[in-house]
Parts: structure tokens; sequence; C-alpha cells
């Protein structure tokens, strides 16, 4: 292995310890607007989402969900969560995007789906009661979808 001259080394080495003390003392940025500091998080998601890191992603998105409430990307936080085979951090953000689309049931359906494989089945139960009632084609209907949510999770 060929060696580095001994100033080459030493420069080296001062630029790595450099570096590493400006990471150390990095704060998080100062944003000049609660949008400026969602939009951020929303560009960090997308980042990492691109660069398949989808537990990053739904991560920051939930970061950005704490300042501007939006469905769609506490949908989009979920599914990457999901992705990442992360349950526990789904679940979070699928409560987080039904509620912010209390009369959707696709919210309702993920979070009933999620609750069953993070354990909680009360509130697994609690959901697929709700979707039953709130069915346009009546508990019959109702029904069939709360069995057609179940029958994906066996």
């Amino acid at each position: 292995m060929r060696r580095l001259p001994e100033p080459a080394l030493h420069l080296t080495a001062a630029a790595l310890l450099l570096a590493a003390s400006a990471c150390a003392n990095a704060a998080e940025p100062r944003f000049a607007s609660p949008t400026a500091k969602a939009q951020y998080h929303v560009m960090v998601g997308e980042m990492a989402a691109q660069r398949r890191q989808p537990e990053l992603a739904a991560q920051e998105f939930l970061k950005a969900l704490e300042i501007h409430p939006d469905a769609d990307l506490a949908m989009r936080a979920a599914s990457l969560a999901l992705s990442a085979k992360n349950e526990p951090l789904a679940f979070k953000a699928a409560r987080r995007w039904q509620e912010l689309a209390p009369d959707e049931s696709d919210p309702r359906e993920a979070v009933a789906r999620l609750a069953l494989r993070v354990g909680k089945r009360g509130e697994a139960i609690r959901q697929c009661e709700a979707l039953n009632k709130a069915h346009a084609g009546g508990p019959g209907e109702g029904f069939r979808q709360v069995a057609q949510v179940l029958a994906q999770e066996s």
C-alpha cells in the first residue's frame, strides 16, 4: 500500500478533524418561518425517498406534518413507512392521515390494518365498526368492506 508523504498526511488529518468538528457543532438550520421549516422537511423527505431511504423520508414528512397539516403528505409518510417495513411508524403516519381526512375510508382502512399489525386489536375493532357504520351502501356493504380489509391481513 502506498503511503502519503508526511506533510500530506498531516494536512489530511487536519482536514478530517476540522470537518468532524464542523459536523459536531452544526446546529439545526434556522428558518425564516414555520412554512420554510415544513418545506425543508418535505425537501429532505423527498431526497431521502429518491435515495431509497423510505424510513428517513417518512420521518421527515411527519416532522413537516407537525407544522403544516396535509392529508396527502400524511398518506405519503404512511406509504413510505410501510415500504420501510416500519409498522409502528406507518401506524403513526396513518393515524395522522386519518386525523386530517376523517371522512375518508382509505385512512381508516390503513389504521385498521396497521392496528392489527402492531397489536392494537381494540383500535382495529373501532376502525372496522366505523367503516361498517359509515359505508354509503349500508351495513351489508360496510361488512363486505371490513371483510376485505381483514382478509388482506390474514
